[in-house]
């Protein structure tokens, strides 16, 4: 048995698709391309990485032929949900992170497309982190960029992502900026310390009372 072969059973016998409902009603996926779209985000959402594995992979985990994992491909190609790419002479997928951004997260587009790739190019590098985001916390609700994650991990705040996280999933309530929001918190919680980028703007922050089990 081939090490590839043996790299992708030990992946779908440990893996899972995650399907988020705005891959349903803003994509208006379906199917096939359903399950692979949200497998191929698995691999890719954070906007660098991207999935390498092989269409045995693909055709074992969805439970589909590889001629159906090639069609679905190309389809999602076609329709720029994903993009191809080489990747040490083999063929690797990663979502378009600009078209999740625009259409789930309102961010308007900030660069001009690359002709050949569709993806959005910086003067110096093909992804720029500050408008890509990342879903985080239990119930992967809580958006930050790679770079506001960073600034909460130093400053020993990720306890307030799986606050923030619960607290939204528990009563409904959404947030324009998670990321102020998480800085009002803490703001709130320690008026002793000053934190950055920090909006006039108050975020009432919940009592315990109101977070009930999700602080648990």
């Amino acid at each position: 048995m081939s090490d590839m072969k043996k790299n992708d059973e030990n992946r779908y016998q440990n893996n899972y698709v995650l399907i988020f409902d705005w891959m349903i009603r803003k994509f208006e996926l379906k199917g096939n391309k359903l399950l692979i779209y949200a497998a191929i985000y698995g691999f890719s959402q954070d906007g660098k990485s991207c999935f390498n594995g092989s269409l045995n992979y693909l055709s074992n985990l969805v439970n589909i032929s590889r001629a159906t994992v090639i069609r679905t491909l190309q389809d999602l190609t076609d329709a720029k949900l994903i993009f191809k790419e080489n990747y040490h002479q083999r063929r690797s997928y990663k979502v378009n992170i600009d078209l999740i951004n625009e259409r789930i997260f309102g961010i308007p587009n900030q660069y001009q497309n690359d002709t050949e790739t569709g993806i959005k190019m910086t003067p110096n590098n093909k992804y720029n982190n500050k408008y890509i985001y990342i879903l985080h916390g239990e119930f992967k609700n809580v958006q930050l960029t790679e770079e506001q994650y960073n600034k909460l991990k130093e400053r020993n705040m990720l306890y307030y992502i799986e606050r923030l996280s619960g607290y939204m999933e528990g009563t409904g309530k959404k947030y324009k900026n998670h990321y102020a929001t998480i800085l009002n918190w803490y703001r709130k919680d320690h008026p002793e310390v000053k934190t950055e980028d920090v909006p006039n703007k108050e975020h009432k922050a919940p009592s315990i009372e109101e977070l009930g089990d999700y602080l648990t």
